[in-house]
């Protein structure tokens, strides 16, 4: 199956906020996350207006585009606090006397990322009419931004300096 071309915008965006989550609390590579961002944001947003289908109801559109929008700006909060809680983590591994993230917070963190992944299923199935299936799709996608973005700040912090 071929990917639409709107479908290769919401990945790469998804990809470059990830990236962009990941090296953000690193001294250098934290200037980089900077337009690293708004270029994810801009490319989600691309994606979602080229995905956009004439043939739906502008009655089940409108909802589909505000949910969308609420669930971005979720995930975009979601992304600064994977950030701020793995860099806590690292500055508690290098110097055991700062305190570590609680075992509730990082659960909560796990947790609140069902609420994008959740939106984006549901805004896209109401904005695209794509079926439940790719929307689905869709929602793992968003959902596997913070774990990735996690992922990539471990492997990066045993190359560049976590400094406080």
């Amino acid at each position: 199956m071929e990917m639409a071309r709107s479908e290769v915008y919401l990945a790469t965006g998804l990809a470059v906020l990830s990236l962009a989550t990941a090296i953000c609390q690193f001294v250098l590579l934290g200037l980089l996350a900077l337009p690293l961002a708004p270029i994810a944001l801009f490319l989600i947003i691309l994606g979602v207006i080229k995905a956009k289908d004439e043939a739906v109801s502008s009655q089940l559109q409108l909802p589909g585009l505000a949910i969308l929008i609420l669930a971005f700006a979720l995930l975009l909060k979601l992304a600064v606090t994977t950030s701020s809680l793995a860099f806590q983590t690292a500055v508690h591994l290098q110097r055991p006397s700062q305190t570590a993230p609680t075992t509730g917070a990082w659960l909560l963190l796990t947790a609140g990322g069902l609420l994008p992944a959740g939106g984006m299923v549901l805004g896209l199935r109401c904005w695209t009419g794509w079926s439940f299936r790719r929307c689905f799709f869709w929602g793992i996608a968003t959902y596997g931004v913070l774990p990735a973005a996690l992922l990539l700040f471990a492997v990066l912090r045993n190359f560049f300096p976590v400094t406080t």
